[in-house]
This record gives C-alpha cells, structure tokens and sequence, in this order.
C-alpha cells in the first residue's frame, strides 16, 4: 500500500509540473524573398496556408540610391597606383582646373588618376607637341611683360573642383565650369555637350 501511495503521489506530481510549464512554441519557418508587386503577396498568402511566413527585402535602400550617405570618406575616387610623378593627391574620375603662369587656367576631366593626366600634360609640354590644349597653348604663349619668358603650366596647384565616375556627368559638370570662366579658360567642351548645354535654361 505504501509503495502504491508513493507511486501515485510521484506521477500526480510530475502531471502538476508538466501542467504547469506551457508547451514549447514552434518555431516559424521563415522565407525571405525581394518584394515584386502582385507576386510576392500572392506567395505570401500560399506561405500562410502551408505554415510558412513570408518577408520581403526592399530592392534600393536608401544607403544604396544616396551616393552621398553610402560613399565611405571617398574612397571610390582614390587611387591605389603610385606614379612615379605625384604632382597631386591621388584621385580619380575628376574635373580639375590647372592653373597657368599667365593667369589663365586648364579645365579637364578624367576617369583615370589625375597625376597620370598631368604628366601627360607634362610630358606634351615638354616636348612642344602639337596636339592638347595646354601643350599648344603654353608654345604660343608668353606670360612676362616682354613676351620673352613662356607660359607654364602650375601642376602641384591643381585643384579638383569636381568628381565622378560617370564620365558624361564629368563632361557636363566640365563644359559649365568651361563656359563660367569664358576667356579665362583656354579648355574646349566636347561638341556633343555645347548643343544639350545650351538648351538649359
């Protein structure tokens, strides 16, 4: 009797426990999938009904549409290579003004690093070639008084006024500043660019 009484006090008191600890929820079974009007709420409705919860993750945050929230202390436009000439930080896809010992001013834009455009100026220079703005200019060109002393180009002054990857935004972003400075400029907009800028009001 005693071993009975025991017995039965023991399983009265694991059903009291077992009762009193709420049984284990299931976990939920999760998909996640981009949000597409029309689909993915019908795929949600299907998910519903076999016990599945369906999410979705929007395509373009706002991290990834802002450029300048998501660009990170500019490291997209600096470059890796280490010229041999360094006139300036390293850079690229800029628009940059090069200052000239006459008082007037190169503007250009590149997509490659900036030092390796300024020694191709350097370089064109240097031996009086024909071809380039700042080369044909600086051979015509006397910045003294008597006309004795030719026009230099200032390379470590160059200044980046501007900067992106997309090279038809350099070149509108080029043409505005070329036609701001007028006859200080001795740069010439692409002609595919003079006709869409002049129809900006």
């Amino acid at each position: 009797m005693v071993a009975v009484a025991q017995k039965l006090k023991h399983s009265l008191r694991t059903r009291d426990v077992s009762e009193s600890v709420p049984p284990r929820e299931k976990r939920k079974k999760i998909v996640a999938m981009p949000l597409l009007h029309q689909v993915s709420h019908n795929l949600k409705r299907t998910g519903k009904r076999a016990g599945v919860e369906v999410v979705f993750s929007a395509p373009k945050k706002l991290a990834g549409m802002c450029k300048k929230v998501n660009r990170r202390n500019g490291e997209s436009h600096r470059c890796s290579v280490r010229h041999v000439k360094q006139f300036v930080e390293r850079k690229k896809g800029v628009i940059y003004s090069l200052p000239l010992s006459c008082g007037k001013q190169y503007v250009g834009q590149t997509g490659r690093c900036i030092n390796q455009r300024l020694k191709e100026h350097h370089d064109n220079v240097a031996r009086v070639a024909t071809c380039g703005h700042v080369a044909e200019h600086c051979r015509d060109c006397r910045s003294d008084e008597n006309h004795s002393e030719p026009c230099e180009p200032m390379y470590r002054d160059c200044n980046m006024i501007g900067k992106h990857r997309d090279a038809l935004t350099r070149e509108i972003q080029e043409a505005h500043v070329i036609a701001k400075l007028q006859d200080m400029c001795i740069s010439a907009p692409l002609s595919s660019i003079v006709p869409k800028r002049n129809q900006i009001p």
